[in-house]
């Protein structure tokens, strides 16, 4: 069940058509040419017979025998034991330095099949620790329709748009002025329209920062059509929409490039909106009547966060929370802190999920998503978000990882605890 139609290179993975037989030499690296069958003549038992299928398009493209597997890790990794389930999976010890033998092989899988990679695992066996190789198959990128992503966009715009003309028509209602060409409690005026276009013009801008490292990523790895994915809500959400993300095309090679994917955007954005707000929240006036009624169909205002409160004490002592109508620039960049800093909580496939999975295992990640998510069930205004943070952790799992076995530097473990702080700062769970 395996390719003897052609001889393989088992260093390159160049391959001859067998008519070829009399030229043993590979063109690519010169290593020895040979058939799969030739490849493994000693072993006989059905251990090697096992093959798997891999399937594109619910199409077979390749069929690949256990000892070939096996040959792609010949002078990188003594195997000790292997096995068969979903995936093939060895144990091994490197026969090199173990994570140049890695890289070594992934070049390897990948030269002999593209899209196949090796995964790099601690395992218990026995109630000991061993290092095991699982190889998996991910199919190659697919370019994702752009009218996708756009359709998303131009409708969370909208969401977003009209959220903040609700918010203008409550807070004018509320200070007992009356509405102009009402429609639905929403006011249209151009007045309407400018508190609009300034709340949403800037809460994308910061919900694009969010993703920048993504986009820059797959802008590097040639795969730029994956853009961003907006989450529109209905228009009476004071937001208009749950954030945004970027489509993984790929699994991380390792915890360090994981990290750096979710943590920075979202503390860039973070930072950002923390500047933006310390700069115009002198912009904002008071009135108590509309404050109060705003207050409570506002996630924001209801109860203010701690880093509202350090802002409020140092840069505008004359503001008091309770009272306080904000600019809608102000309003979005409080928005962008409270969905950066969503983002990073340690929940399943949000930023924060990604990064206890940089620092930790899947046991830790599953953990701190339950007590995260439970944090969110007794906060009574995030009931709604605490169902989709449900769908992802349950039908998602942990994110996935190929190095599993190489560890973070300590330099991001402290960043990953500022990244908490945020969170803390940023979420009125207090």
């Amino acid at each position: 069940m395996t390719d003897i139609t052609h001889l393989i290179c088992w260093q390159c993975g160049e391959r001859s058509p067998i008519e070829q037989e009399n030229d043993r030499e590979c063109t690519q690296c010169g290593t020895e040419l040979r058939t799969g069958t030739e490849a493994y003549p000693e072993k006989k038992t059905t251990e090697f017979e096992e093959y798997i299928e891999i399937k594109v398009d619910n199409k077979v493209v390749k069929t690949i025998k256990m000892g070939e597997f096996q040959l792609l890790m010949d002078d990188l990794f003594e195997v000790k034991q292997s096995g068969m389930s979903k995936a093939p999976i060895f144990v091994v010890d490197p026969v090199i330095g173990l994570f140049d033998a890695y890289e070594q092989l992934s070049e390897r899988s990948d030269n002999f099949f593209n899209g196949l990679k090796p995964k790099l695992r601690y395992i218990n066996m026995r109630d000991e620790k061993e290092l095991a190789i699982q190889f998996l198959f991910i199919p190659p990128v697919k370019s994702t329709p752009r009218k996708n992503s756009i359709a998303l966009f131009l409708i969370s715009f909208s969401t977003i748009f009209f959220a903040a003309m609700y918010n203008y028509s409550i807070i004018k209602a509320s200070s007992g002025l009356i509405l102009q060409n009402r429609f639905m409690n929403i006011e249209f005026s151009s007045i309407s329209a400018i508190y609009a276009l300034q709340f949403s013009l800037t809460l994308i801008l910061l919900l694009i920062i969010k993703e920048a490292p993504g986009i820059a990523n797959s802008i590097k790895d040639n795969k730029s059509k994956q853009i961003p994915y907006f989450i529109p809500t209905i228009p009476t959400y004071e937001l208009g929409t749950l954030g945004n993300f970027v489509k993984q095309y790929d699994i991380p090679d390792n915890r360090e490039k994981m990290f750096k994917l979710a943590f920075f955007g979202p503390v860039i954005s973070w930072l950002i909106s923390v500047g933006i707000l310390v700069y115009t929240i002198n912009w904002s006036y008071t009135d108590a009547i509309a404050a109060k009624a705003y207050s409570e169909h506002s996630v924001l205002m209801n109860k203010p966060t701690m880093v509202f409160k350090l802002i409020l004490n140092l840069f505008s002592k004359d503001l008091i929370f309770s009272t306080l109508i904000l600019h809608p620039i102000s309003m979005a960049a409080l928005s962008g802190i409270f969905i950066n800093g969503l983002y990073l909580m340690p929940i399943s496939h949000l930023n924060g999920g990604y990064l206890i999975k940089a620092i930790s295992n899947d046991t830790i990640h599953k953990l701190a998503t339950l007590i995260f998510i439970l944090i969110m069930i007794l906060i009574e205004a995030y009931q709604s978000i605490v169902l989709i943070l449900l769908f992802l952790n349950l039908f998602l799992g942990p994110p996935m990882l190929l190095n599993e076995v190489e560890p973070l530097p300590m330099k991001y473990k402290i960043l990953y605890i500022i990244s908490l702080l945020i969170v803390f700062l940023s979420i009125p769970i207090f």
